[in-house]
């Protein structure tokens, strides 16, 4: 199961925040498990039936009001039993006061208490982006992703097939790189696959016989991107091995499975000659076409079966 830790969760976002840790040092490495975040609602008045523990608890100006409004005595005790359940931190947002009486419990029970000068709703939209980021389900495959007319194209292949020469070729007509050589992929929901470079990878390349090459340096920085989102997979594979797998009119796509998400595939049979990046790049077109509704192959297959059924109505004539 994916963690991280309260340290983790405010190093990481210290800045964006403008976080400051107020009480529960001691708790910092608390884990946080779940990339949900929420505010304790009825928590706060003791009522803690089903809840969801495990969450950042978020606290705005409706809550700490509230807090302040109530009896002393009866405040402690709701505080104490909510500290109590195993919550992993509280945050306080808009760089409001808490009262006493949570910094002095947040720090006895060892539960991070930490103040945000940032609005509520948009603190718990964004710590929420942060973590589900985290959590998501995660692979790193071997290829080259590439950007082509704005289409998220993932090459694929046996090791020396030749997708980072394809994908350098594209870098040269304008098209931008997001990784080569290992491609980290990231689902996000419901079925959206997030293409970003592997911590080495970035900007680098590797051709054969050349070396590692800088393509932010060589082409500059509008040749790389840092994430793009999978919507095609390329698989170059040589002629002699193509078998039944080709499809020649292109009327439907195939489809491979990433993370448990289908993407179309296409498989493209390589042989001496061919120029690669430019049937990518027709690819990409021709992908464009169909989300807009425009099949060229089912045209192709209409007209000819126009074609055959007049050729039928003239013999029999």
């Amino acid at each position: 199961m994916q963690t991280i830790t309260v340290r983790n969760f405010f190093e990481d976002n210290k800045e964006i925040f403008n976080l400051r840790l107020l009480a529960g040092e001691r708790g910092l490495d608390n884990p946080i498990t779940v990339p949900e975040v929420q505010r304790p609602s009825l928590a706060l008045a003791g009522f803690l039936k089903k809840f969801a523990y495990k969450r950042i608890q978020v606290l705005g100006y409706c809550e700490i009001e509230y807090a302040k409004s109530i009896c002393p005595d009866i405040l402690q005790e709701n505080i104490t039993a909510l500290l109590e359940t195993g919550i992993p931190c509280l945050v306080v947002t808009k760089n409001l006061s808490p009262p006493e009486v949570l910094v002095s419990l947040c720090d006895r029970l060892g539960v991070p208490l930490l103040v945000a000068d940032f609005p509520t709703v948009r603190f718990i939209s964004c710590a929420t982006d942060y973590l589900v980021s985290l959590f998501a389900p995660t692979i790193e495959v071997h290829g080259s992703m590439m950007d082509v007319y704005g289409v998220g194209i993932l090459l694929r292949g046996k090791a020396g097939i030749g997708k980072s020469e394809c994908a350098l070729a594209l870098v040269k007509k304008g098209h931008r790189l997001i990784a080569d050589d290992t491609v980290r992929i990231t689902r996000r929901e419901p079925n959206t696959l997030i293409a970003t470079p592997s911590k080495l990878g970035g900007n680098f390349m590797e051709i054969r016989g050349v070396g590692v090459i800088d393509i932010e340096k060589l082409f500059g920085i509008r040749a790389i991107t840092p994430k793009k989102e999978i919507e095609l997979v390329v698989t170059l594979t040589p002629w002699n091995e193509i078998g039944e797998k080709l499809e020649r009119i292109g009327e439907k796509y195939q489809h491979t499975e990433l993370l448990g998400v289908s993407v179309p595939e296409i498989i493209l049979p390589l042989s001496p000659g061919k120029s690669v990046s430019t049937l990518t790049e027709v690819i990409a077109t021709n992908h464009m076409l169909k989300t807009r509704g425009e099949n060229s192959a089912k045209e192709f297959v209409k007209r000819v079966r126009q074609s055959l059924e007049t050729e039928n109505e003239q013999e029999q004539n």
